[in-house]
């Protein structure tokens, strides 16, 4: 009112060329007056940015594995229904190994608890956080294992049991992998050794992960393989109902 202007437009995107380079009169450096009214002088000015390179979401929170201002390789994130972000990597005791911090990746995220991979550290490890102690666990690589699977593991909703795959022999195309289970304390192998057994998944009562001959099939080809998350006989696919 009292300069006697008016709104004429609101504009999500506008153009500023008319105001710095105008076909007549003096330019304006609008640019600058925008960036002075967001950041005042003498404010921080500092805009929180994590770089995301993976993302989840379970029971209305998303989970990401990314590099933010508090993270130095790959941490794990988690913003909650409300928009708040926390780093779950950053109290974790177990992203430190041999003196040299994991990139925490490929979140899982069941019921109370988080899992993901401590990767490019040694033989790497896995963490599990427990949401509603604020504790976390770690799992080692089995007995013999040169590297732990890295992506696409799994575990129970009620955090009880884990489920994980690690090169147990050979190198490049000619490596074997195989499938534990792992909690309480104690670890089982589920899959036949000297096979490419990758990738679990558990649901209810059961596991499942894939299976080719060392080298892969032809075609590119897996047959699933299924087992009681409990332990017990192991069955094909085709013999899976």
């Amino acid at each position: 009112d009292q300069q006697g202007g008016a709104i004429v437009e609101v504009n999500a995107g506008p153009s500023l060329l008319m105001h710095l380079k105008p076909g007549v009169g003096k330019p304006r450096p609008v640019g600058k007056a925008i960036v002075d009214h967001l950041f005042p002088k003498n404010a921080s000015g500092r805009i929180p940015v994590v770089g995301i390179t993976g993302w989840i979401i379970d029971s209305g929170r998303v989970l990401a594995q990314g590099r933010g201002s508090d993270c130095s390789t790959v941490c794990i994130y988690e913003w909650d229904a409300s928009g708040a972000r926390r780093n779950l990597s950053a109290s974790n005791p177990h992203s430190i190994v041999g003196g040299t911090r994991c990139s925490d990746q490929s979140v899982v995220s069941r019921g109370n608890f988080v899992m993901w991979a401590n990767w490019l550290c040694d033989r790497g490890s896995y963490s599990i956080f427990n949401r509603g102690s604020g504790n976390y666990q770690k799992i080692d690589p089995p007995s013999g294992a040169s590297f732990i699977g890295n992506n696409r593991f799994d575990l129970l909703v009620d955090g009880s049991l884990a489920f994980i795959w690690a090169q147990m022999g050979g190198s490049g195309v000619n490596s074997t992998f195989d499938v534990f289970r792992v909690g309480g304390g104690s670890g089982a192998r589920l899959s036949v050794p000297g096979a490419r057994n990758v990738f679990p998944r558990a649901g209810g009562t059961r596991v499942v992960w894939e299976q080719s001959p060392v080298g892969g099939n032809p075609d590119g080809s897996v047959e699933l393989i299924a087992a009681p998350v409990g332990g017990g006989a192991v069955r094909r696919s085709s013999t899976i109902d």
